[in-house]
């Protein structure tokens, strides 16, 4: 599947992804400060105190990850082109919901890692469903987030010749 998406969003983008990918794991990395073994051992252990933990943590980890991410999400605002902004948006939100998880420690310590199969097993099925259609259909991947970009509905007349019009949004010639 992700030489499928290569191939179909083109080097630059994927690029551009990739490199959204790898920093913004980094930054989930430092966010989640390695809590979660001592998550693991205190709901072991305690599940209440382990349960006060995971709360007390939470909004550490949401504020850190939010604290790191903003200067990443500054870099691809005003060094990347809009497609790119929005993959490394879409991945940003992505990382966010990994850091502050912790359903997963919970589950594993609790021993009721079925839970975190099965929801893994459909985000998984959902995920790449949603990768197939887009590419499939050789929709435009920020067309949910500019809706007016679909069909290029709504086109200004160009400035150098009136004959072309091109997408408000987009800025490309439908």
């Amino acid at each position: 599947m992700t030489s499928y998406v290569a191939k179909y969003i083109g080097p630059s983008l994927f690029g551009a992804l990739s490199l959204a990918m790898a920093v913004f794991q980094i930054v989930q990395t430092v966010a989640q400060m390695g809590g979660e073994n001592i998550i693991f051992k205190r709901v072991a252990k305690k599940v209440d105190s382990g349960v006060r933990l995971i709360r007390a943590s939470f909004m550490l980890r949401l504020m850190l990850y939010t604290v790191l991410a903003i200067p990443v999400v500054l870099y691809f605002w005003f060094s990347a082109d809009k497609t790119a902004f929005v993959f490394a948006i879409s991945v940003a939100l992505a990382c966010l919901f990994s850091a502050i998880d912790v359903y997963t420690i919970y589950n594993n310590s609790t021993l009721s890692s079925k839970y975190n199969a099965v929801s893994n097993v459909i985000g998984l099925v959902i995920g790449l469903g949603v990768r197939y259609i887009i590419a499939q259909t050789a929709a435009r991947p920020d067309a949910a987030w500019y809706p007016d970009c679909a069909d290029h509905p709504d086109p200004v007349p160009d400035q150098k010749s009136q004959v072309q019009a091109r997408c408000r949004s987009c800025q490309t010639y439908p």
